[in-house]
């Protein structure tokens, strides 16, 4: 967490075997996994499950530092989770996985639709590490390209807003190949789609036309002497 400078946590790591007693962390069927108090600086893991011990920690201790830099209060959210999705996704080593995904999956938006700053972050969290998995971390990786760093524990929603639309153009541009600002592009997709569609009716029309053509099987004559006059 260098990129956001020096901040203090402390960290505990429990199994079933040991006397924790998890319980006072859990919540109807939902078992222990993760719990993070921020204004106690305290992240607490079950290390039940190995995997999962590494990008949880990175995810958690972003939150404290952003937590701590803001003058320890709630830092905007969704602009802290996405900033620990960052981190877990270095940790995972998946960022260029991740790119891939979200390239594919924003062909044709551009503009910003995110609401960086609806909400805040709450002191006391719990959570399932194996369900806290998200590709958005790419869009972090491209303001701190760009931007820096010190991008990292910027809170005016606006400015994430334009960054957004940036990453957004970037991810269609990267995916055409070209950063013209052309339309082209467009013309050339949907004539694709069409010659697909319409290679796609001419099968389903010859396969229609040849089963209507096949003839009836002719019925067999009677085998001689079997029938007879009565």
């Amino acid at each position: 967490m260098e990129d956001m400078g020096r901040f203090s946590a402390t960290v505990c790591l429990v199994s079933g075997e040991s006397a924790f007693n998890s319980a006072r962390y859990e919540s109807g069927s939902n078992r222990f996994h993760a719990h993070s108090d921020l204004a106690e600086r305290l992240l607490v893991l079950n290390v039940e499950r190995v995997g999962f011990i590494a990008p949880a920690s990175a995810y958690a201790l972003a939150q404290h530092a952003l937590w701590q830099h803001n003058g320890n209060e709630p830092f905007p959210v969704p602009i802290a989770k996405v900033i620990g999705q960052w981190y877990r996704a270095r940790i995972l080593d998946r960022l260029e996985l991740y790119h891939a995904d979200v390239m594919y999956g924003n062909f044709f938006d551009t503009d910003a639709i995110v609401d960086w700053t609806s909400s805040t972050q709450q002191p006391i969290q719990d959570w399932d590490p194996e369900n806290n998995f998200s590709a958005i971390g790419d869009f972090v990786e491209f303001a701190v390209s760009t931007y820096g760093t010190g991008v990292l524990l910027e809170t005016d929603g606006e400015r994430w807003s334009q960054i957004e639309g940036e990453w957004r153009t970037a991810l269609r541009n990267d995916l055409r190949g070209s950063d013209t600002d052309s339309t082209g592009w467009i013309g050339g997709v949907a004539l694709t789609v069409i010659s697909v569609i319409v290679a796609l009716i001419a099968i389903v029309l010859g396969l229609w036309a040849k089963h209507r053509r096949k003839p009836r099987p002719q019925t067999p004559l009677p085998i001689p002497g079997f029938f007879s006059e009565s």
